[in-house]
């Protein structure tokens, strides 16, 4: 069931940020999608979430450089916001190298897949703010 929500909910975030994004958000939701996607076959390498997920955690960070990548090179502020949401899910892959104790496997993909939510919002609401921005004058319209 919470599956089913994230995915709709990634699809329709990222569906708009490709088309309401401009350059940012095609590039951007392509490397979030491109992301999702090869984190199921990265956790079928290991299954066992009682302790760090490396193939998830390879994904992770390869997502991060391209969003870093693109925050650095964006006129838009949004980017830097999701960039840092993800960093979020980076901290807790490191949290648990280097905690002695084993999580419990629900808890850790629960804390992990959390910053994925916020990290989609925000790019949405980002993304209207710019289009609102461009409306009112603020922006030039080919840059939202």
């Amino acid at each position: 069931m919470v599956g089913s929500l994230f995915t709709i909910l990634l699809f329709a975030s990222c569906g708009y940020a490709f088309f309401a994004g401009g350059q940012d958000g095609r590039r951007i939701s392509l490397l979030i999608v491109a992301a999702a996607l090869l984190s199921i076959p990265a956790s079928w390498l290991d299954r066992a979430w009682s302790h760090t997920q490396l193939p998830v955690l390879g994904v992770d960070i390869l997502l991060l450089l391209g969003l870093a990548y693109f925050a650095v090179r964006s006129h838009r502020f949004w980017p830097i916001w999701v960039c840092g949401l993800h960093l979020g899910s980076i901290a807790t892959h490191l949290a648990t190298i280097a905690m002695a104790l084993q999580l419990k496997p629900m808890l850790y993909f629960a804390m992990q897949s959390f910053w994925s939510l916020p990290l989609l919002l925000v790019m949405v609401a980002g993304i209207m703010l710019d289009r609102r921005a461009a409306r009112a004058g603020l922006l030039r319209s080919e840059e939202a």
